[in-house]
């Protein structure tokens, strides 16, 4: 698992964003609200000066200097400078804010009682509002104040996933490391009362629940390998009888049913082993059984002829590379067996090819072959519904045995053109 798709990840990236958009949040509120204060603030003051100016003349008839020295006051605009002329021309009665190339102004226009003229007020703001260099230095410090937030929130993200996060990893870690054949007991104990402590109690109440089924398993496999060899080996031993007593030039009838007999017991034997083998995880595959692969495939295709029956299909060997293997020769009996029997099944007619190369044995049928979806679940251990498309267990038990013997099975096939299915090994070691 990468930690960009941890929980701790998701933690620290929650906090984070959370502290971004608080901050941001934050700062363009800061941002408007001294605009539009600073704003409010300098055209009250505006509105408070042309209320002066009205009283004045109306009491004296003259109008006072302006209360600032920022404040130019013109009545009508013969006096005004052109550049003010200008600034307000076609302007209304009103209060405006105005930009020029170098300066900011707030401009109150106002009709005065009994005058013609207008009062025209105008305030330079360019040291006292919220000026564009103004706005660069308090946008740059708000856009730090942001980074800093951001940078607060992924720090008490991160010390806070580590406090969240580490009896979760306790957990897994317990989990993770737990053998089907020495499953941790009272684990649960060390953790809290918490959500945390109800899934380890519930991990541990599944690993009690899963410990008692293997211990059931292990009891079956002992009783299962008891009770199928003791009638295989009863079986075995009446064809060794019958075979020693039966003169087959006076009686050719009893040849062919207990050749079959035979090696129907040859396949149940290396079944029950493989299937016993498998069902032993912790179980290591026994060495010191050194074969000749190419001898065996040879063994295998004979004792499989019997299959085709009447079908025109002919299996051919061939021998590219002769391979030794240090393995129990069922274990590769049953997968091969497996493979040339699906091979038969599946021909109707034409060449089955067996290729022995150095480290894999490639079957080539000429066969239906399966579409792309037949093919995703041919290993599947449960069969279609439709037995005459199905590989059955046959592929499965091929597919545990690969997995056990850190074996590989390549399957290609294209529905009319046939399937090539490759068992590839290590030579000399299993």
């Amino acid at each position: 698992m990468t930690f960009r798709h941890s929980l701790r990840f998701r933690i620290i990236f929650t906090f984070s964003l959370f502290g971004a958009l608080l901050g941001t949040v934050f700062a363009i509120a800061v941002y408007i609200s001294l605009d539009k204060v600073d704003d409010h603030l300098i055209d009250r003051q505006l509105k408070e000066e042309v209320e002066r100016f009205s009283i004045h003349y109306q009491k004296k008839t003259t109008f006072p200097p302006p209360i600032s020295s920022q404040i130019s006051a013109f009545v009508g605009t013969e006096k005004m400078p052109s550049s003010f002329k200008e600034m307000i021309k076609g302007f209304t009665p009103g209060i405006y804010e105005i930009n020029t190339d170098e300066k900011e102004f707030h401009v109150a226009i106002a009709n005065m009682h009994n005058q013609a003229e207008r009062l025209h007020l105008f305030l330079d703001v360019s040291q006292l509002e919220f000026t564009e260099k103004r706005k660069f230095t308090i946008g740059f410090v708000l856009i730090a104040g942001v980074l800093l937030i951001t940078t607060l929130a992924l720090w008490i993200g991160w010390v806070t996933s580590r406090g969240v996060i580490s009896p979760v990893i306790k957990l897994s870690t317990i989990v993770e490391t737990s053998e089907p054949n020495n499953l941790p007991a009272d684990f649960s104990k060390g953790f809290y009362d918490d959500e945390v402590g109800v899934l380890a109690k519930g991990f541990e109440n599944a690993m009690g629940r899963l410990e008692t089924l293997i211990a059931r398993e292990h009891r079956f496999c002992r009783y299962v390998s008891h009770e199928l060899r003791t009638p295989v080996t009863i079986i075995k031993g009446a064809v060794a009888l019958l075979n020693r007593q039966t003169h087959f030039n006076e009686d050719d009838r009893l040849r062919r049913p207990l050749k079959r007999i035979e090696r129907a017991l040859t396949n149940m034997e290396n079944i029950i082993v493989t299937l016993l083998w498998l069902s032993r995880e912790d179980e290591k595959v026994k060495t010191g059984d050194v074969f000749e692969v190419a001898v065996l495939v040879r063994e295998i295709i004979d004792q499989n002829r019997y299959l085709i029956g009447n079908k025109p299909v002919d299996i051919v060997l061939i021998i590219e590379a002769k391979p030794r293997l240090n393995i129990p020769r069922s274990l590769f009996q049953i997968a091969v067996t497996n493979l040339i029997r699906n091979a038969i099944q599946f021909t109707p007619s034409g060449n089955i090819e067996v290729i022995l190369e150095n480290d894999r044995v490639i079957v080539k049928d000429c066969g239906r072959g399966m579409d792309s979806e037949k093919l995703a679940h041919v290993t599947r251990s449960v069969e279609n519904e439709n037995r005459q498309t199905s590989s059955g267990l046959g592929l499965s038990i091929v597919k545990r045995l690969c997995h056990r013997l850190n074996w590989n099975l390549v399957i290609e096939s294209e529905e009319g053109q046939g399937t090539i299915v490759q068992l590839i090994f290590t030579t000399g070691k299993a």
